[in-house]
């Protein structure tokens, strides 16, 4: 948060007074750090670092409207996962075996192998569970 205030808040907005602070500011603000080439997470990041105190200072009636509340926020791309296949995670646990994470790298590969009825991981059976309807 230190970082944020430091790098990016302060050389931009901190010579503007709180109450003129406005949502066109903080948009364009956002808008130039995506075209520096911040990356669409890092401006989410900066976006909390400034939107909380704002929000702070709505709460103690030193500014009507908290400026970051309606400005368009960039979303954030989507990571490409691929799950490992059997031969990876055999690889992968048999690396493991012997070390602090090998018990976490088994119940993963459990809870893999069963991600499409995830009640049997934690050893539901359905006739245990009663639904009541009204």
């Amino acid at each position: 948060m230190k970082f944020n205030v430091r790098v990016h808040l302060s050389p931009v907005l901190g010579a503007t007074k709180l109450d003129k602070l406005n949502p066109f500011q903080v948009q364009a603000f956002y808008t130039h750090k995506l075209y520096d080439g911040q990356s669409p997470a890092s401006v989410l990041k900066v976006h909390c670092t400034l939107s909380k105190p704002l929000k702070v200072a709505v709460q103690w009636r030193l500014i009507p409207l908290n400026p970051c509340a309606n400005v368009t926020l960039p979303r954030p791309a989507k990571a490409d996962v691929q799950a490992f296949d059997v031969k990876q995670m055999k690889i992968l646990l048999e690396a493991a075996e012997g070390t602090d994470l090998y018990a976490l790298w088994v119940v993963l590969q459990l809870r893999l192998c069963v991600l499409e009825k995830p009640w049997r991981y934690i050893g539901i059976v359905w006739t245990w569970i009663h639904v009541h309807y009204r």
